[in-house]
């Protein structure tokens, strides 16, 4: 099982490119494991949070696994949970799901899912949200306006501690849309970075596989 010392193991990720001042994202996105009640045996919590200027809108995320899994509580869904269930059956707030700034759905503002990804050459075009891998978009729900935030929740991804991969993020805030492309290792989401261009993709791949070789 992963250690995590402290409790919460924050991985502020790397930027490759350095961006104009602007109503945008800010920087990448930030991964943060906390430690959550009740999270079932081998699985570990990731969050991923962004700081953003000007208004929120669409977001967009792939998770395609080499191995391992994603957990999906059986009272679970693509949305933040109920804090309601969480005396019940409190492995459900390590639930996958996306959000809108919190990780119940008191918390988190609502959400609208519009279907998959629309960005990504990745994505097989339809929605997909399993513990094989995720292809999804959503933005905040119709009359939420979402502006200036800063380690605002937008997922939460719980990965086996044996789950490898690759995640991909788009997000528009601003009207400034933009991508990052990210590796998943040992069910930790690490280096997240803008998406690299098409040499550098194939560069990745081409350890990607090495990787798979040698495991």
């Amino acid at each position: 099982m992963f250690s995590v010392m402290p409790r919460v193991l924050l991985l502020t990720l790397i930027s490759l490119v350095a961006h104009p001042a602007a109503a945008a994202l800010l920087g990448a996105p930030t991964v943060v494991i906390p430690d959550v009640p009740s999270t079932p045996d081998g699985f570990i919590v990731n969050d991923l949070l962004i700081d953003f200027e000007g208004r929120l809108f669409g977001q967009q995320m792939i998770v395609s696994l080499d191995s391992g899994s994603l957990y999906q509580d059986a009272l679970g869904g693509e949305l933040p949970p109920n804090p309601a269930f969480f005396p019940v059956v409190p492995s459900v707030q390590s639930d996958t799901y996306v959000a809108m700034g919190g990780p119940d759905s008191n918390s988190s503002d609502d959400v609208l899912v519009v279907g998959g990804s629309t960005e990504f050459p990745q994505s097989g075009g339809l929605k997909q949200f399993s513990t094989s891998g995720i292809d999804i978009a959503w933005a905040p729900a119709t009359g939420v306006i979402l502006e200036d935030r800063t380690g605002f929740m937008v997922a939460r991804l719980t990965l086996s501690d044996d789950a490898n991969g690759e995640v991909f993020y788009f997000g528009n805030s601003g009207g400034e849309p933009r991508s990052f492309y990210g590796l998943i290792h040992n069910g930790v989401m690490c280096g997240i970075c803008p998406e690299p261009s098409s040499g550098l993709m194939a560069l990745l791949g081409g350890v990607a596989l090495l990787r798979r070789r040698a495991a």
